[in-house]
């Protein structure tokens, strides 16, 4: 079961434990709720991820169809998560709360109204974390450059992933993912899985500076992140969502708000090491996993990135994308 005290440890908890205690989790085929509901069942395929949704709380589910406009589709997947939200049996001051279930199993409580939709996002990723078995999965803001090469950012939660991803989106890139990496082991090409982008109240003066609009009306409470604002892709044009693309560049982000951006080559050893450090689900590869993470380093660029002023940071990046270098 996957049941954290937070979401954040959800996802943290994927990254650290994957070698043991998901090594022989079977891959989830849902073809119907897991439990009987009253409510409307809606299904959307958000690039790779399909999700059925239903809600006790029917704003979380308009809300949500209005952040993956064009995603959402008349039937399910047999490989659908299905996320449903119920009352609380908790009460919390004079309200109950919400309960958030990924399959029949409670991910989450969600105290308020307006903490629903966040947790339903961290639903979806902490069960794709777990259950994507057809993908080798990495916990990294991915993007398609203006050339349309794959980049990835790995990086464990709070290094500015959200931050960045929404700079390069503002500078014409094209948008992968902000959380999870889904790299085919086959054919190595990474495939969109274009959720939400999540943004705490303490950037939403990037959002200003970049002119970003948010909706001040839907700002949302995300457990110890805070307030915090859902930005969807289709906000950048009907062609923001990028396309499955082999990975030329891996960058490992650190946000360093008082330097000025700056980019380190690495060697592609130490770069194999750090991105073993972020994969969810490394132990269902066992030894393929190695070969998969040298084979992805062997065909890029390497580097570690010093992330300042988010202009002067995107400037640095769309530069590396453009120089020709051994």
């Amino acid at each position: 079961m996957i049941a954290h005290s937070t979401p954040e440890q959800a996802i943290e908890m994927q990254s650290n434990t994957d070698n043991t205690s998901y090594a022989n989790t079977a891959p989830f085929t849902t073809t119907a709720p897991a439990t009987r509901t009253r409510n409307p069942i809606r299904h959307f395929r958000i690039g790779v991820v399909h999700v059925s949704l239903s809600s006790v709380y029917r704003p979380a589910i308009t809300d949500f169809a209005e952040l993956y406009k064009g995603c959402e589709t008349d039937d399910p997947s047999p490989q659908s998560v299905f996320i449903e939200v119920r009352r609380s049996t908790r009460r919390y001051g004079l309200l109950s709360g919400y309960e958030v279930f990924a399959d029949g199993e409670k991910c989450f409580e969600a105290p308020t109204r307006d903490s629903v939709l966040p947790h339903i996002e961290w639903a979806i990723n902490a069960h794709t974390a777990r259950y994507m078995p057809r993908f080798f999965e990495i916990h990294a803001a991915g993007m398609m450059t203006t050339r349309g090469n794959g980049i990835i950012f790995p990086a464990a939660p709070g290094s500015g992933k959200s931050t960045l991803t929404i700079g390069l989106l503002h500078s014409g890139w094209r948008y992968l993912t902000d959380e999870i990496a889904m790299i085919d082991p086959v054919t190595k090409l990474c495939h969109p899985y274009p959720k939400a982008v999540c943004i705490k109240a303490g950037s939403y003066p990037v959002l200003d500076a970049l002119g970003i609009q948010r909706n001040r009306r839907r700002d949302y409470a995300k457990a110890t992140k805070g307030r915090v604002s859902l930005i969807p892709i289709h906000r950048f044009g009907p062609d923001a969502t990028g396309t499955p693309c082999h990975i030329k560049y891996i960058v490992f982000p650190e946000y360093a708000p008082e330097q000025n951006p700056r980019l380190t080559r690495i060697a592609r050893a130490e770069a194999v090491l750090k991105l073993t450090e972020q994969t969810f689900n490394f132990a269902r590869f066992r030894g393929k996993g190695t070969r998969l993470l040298t084979d992805l380093v062997a065909g890029a660029k390497c580097f570690s990135l010093k992330a300042g002023e988010i202009r002067e940071t995107c400037k640095l990046l769309e530069a590396m994308t453009q120089e020709r270098q051994p």
